[in-house]
Parts: C-alpha cells; sequence; structure tokens
C-alpha cells in the first residue's frame, strides 16, 4: 500500500459545508482513488438542502477542492489496511 497527503486546497468551497474535517488527511490506500473515497468515507456529512436553483454540496474529498500526492519517505507503515492514518479517532 501507498501512504497518501490529502490537503484542502479551497476552504472556501462550498462543498466544505458537507464534510466534517477540514485539514490535511494521511491515509494507507492502493490508488489516489482509494485513499479519497477512505476519507470520504470518514468525513463526510449530509449537508442541508440548497436553496432552489443552487447545487447541492458534496463532500469534496473526491473534487479538486483537495490536493492529493503520495508520501515517499513517510513514518507511517505500508503495510496493513487501507484507512486514514490522521487525524487519529476517526474510521470509516
Amino acid at each position: 500500500m501507498k501512504i497518501f497527503e490529502l490537503t484542502p486546497a479551497n476552504l472556501e468551497s462550498r462543498n466544505w459545508k458537507a464534510s466534517r474535517y477540514r485539514g490535511i488527511v494521511i491515509v494507507r490506500a492502493a490508488t489516489e482513488r482509494a485513499a479519497r473515497i477512505k476519507a470520504n468515507g470518514c468525513f463526510a456529512v449530509a449537508a442541508a438542502s440548497p436553496p432552489l436553483g443552487e447545487t447541492l454540496a458534496i463532500a469534496p474529498w473526491n473534487s479538486s477542492d483537495v490536493a492529493c500526492r503520495v508520501i515517499e519517505d513517510s513514518d507511517y507503515p505500508t503495510d496493513g489496511p487501507a484507512g486514514v492514518l490522521d487525524p487519529i479517532g476517526y474510521e470509516d
């Protein structure tokens, strides 16, 4: 597995209303897509319905509102199950 760092890139996006966390996330996963799905599973919340004519907020972890990169020399072990490693205490 690889270690990914997901970094919020646009905290002004309305999509952050659909996430209960807005900081850097460290995820162990096989692919970037899998890392984003893990983060989304941990932090997504239902957002209030928008006013008529506006789009619904969606959890931003799968979008360009979040930058994602592999951490090559991580202190986190690559062996183990996929999941969010930091922040600690969140489960998907």
